[in-house]
């Protein structure tokens, strides 16, 4: 009874989380269908890319009813009482931070892969991000991670479903943005702040499209590790120098570019370059923040 009431409630929350992602994004499958066609829908080991914070939400909340997968989760993201409830809702394994290898760290990681190939065997869908990390530079590079080998060698019949978002590389919630790495809470209440500011439906949508390829034990058990992540690279990163993509957060607010950012010093740009309707609109945006008129000084840029 209980595993029937947690199925139905991830199931709907799922559709409410889709429902607030689409107010900033507009997300079309390509392929899903062909791979759900060739193989069905249990026993699959997911592998997304990961182009920043968002995209585990984007994807669980285009997949999971299909699917439901259960996820592998750094330890560390249980320490953060936002993540805890969903962590616990989609039956997240935890690992520990391979960066400080440690006797106990291997331990763990022994534990969770047994884990996951056991879950595998039995026909449950796994996730995992086999970058470890997200894209410091708009790509992944997996390097010499063994985590997918050695889960493949104790359950060698798994097809995988690999994963590519596109659209992502230049969102606040990553590496793209500004070269630096996101707070995810930080980065979220600003996120949060726009959508009021563009009264919820009327904020710009970023496009995104996930791409989705199965690959079948035939395909995958000649490879060695070396070989297993340079095919998952070579799906992942289509493009070796990809452009960040800059959607504006107001339907009146256009793009900044990068001499323009707000991060950036005052006097290495030119304030006259900003539309008198710009102007016009962040200073209304600033008054609203602010619960009060701006002083006429105060609404000339760079004063």
């Amino acid at each position: 009874m209980k595993k029937t009431l947690q199925k139905y409630f991830s199931f709907f929350l799922s559709v409410f989380v889709r429902s607030i992602l689409f107010l900033r994004y507009k997300v079309e499958l390509v392929g899903l269908n062909i791979a759900i066609k060739e193989h069905g829908k249990n026993g699959l080991l997911i592998l997304p890319n990961h182009p920043g914070y968002t995209d585990p939400v984007l994807i669980f909340s285009q997949i999971w009813p299909t699917f439901q997968p259960r996820p592998l989760s750094w330890e560390g993201n249980w320490k953060s009482p936002a993540m805890i409830p969903f962590l616990e809702l989609v039956g997240a394994i935890p690992i520990p931070d391979l960066s400080r290898p440690s006797l106990d760290a291997r331990e763990k990681m022994k534990t969770a892969i047994t884990n996951i190939a056991k879950g595998l065997r039995e026909g449950q869908n796994q996730i995992l991000w086999p970058a470890g990390r997200i894209q410091r530079e708009g790509i992944d590079r997996l390097g010499g991670n063994s985590g997918v080998e050695t889960i493949l060698r104790e359950a060698p019949q798994t097809n995988l479903l690999l994963i590519r978002t596109e659209g992502l590389w230049g969102s606040r919630f990553g590496f793209g943005f500004n070269g630096k790495a996101p707070g995810f809470t930080r980065e979220g209440l600003i996120s949060l702040g726009w959508l009021m500011a563009s009264f919820l439906f009327f904020m710009p949508k970023r496009n995104l499209k996930m791409y989705f390829q199965l690959v079948t034990p035939k395909e995958h058990s000649a490879l060695d590790r070396a070989g297993l992540n340079r095919l998952m690279e070579d799906f992942f990163n289509p493009i070796r120098d990809p452009q960040p993509i800059r959607v504006p957060y107001h339907p009146f607010i256009p793009t900044l570019n990068e001499s323009e950012r707000i991060d950036q010093p005052a006097d290495i740009f030119d304030l006259g370059q900003f539309r008198p309707e710009v102007i016009k609109e962040v200073n209304h945006f600033l008054a609203e923040k602010l619960k009060r008129e701006l002083e006429p000084a105060e609404q000339i840029p760079g004063k």
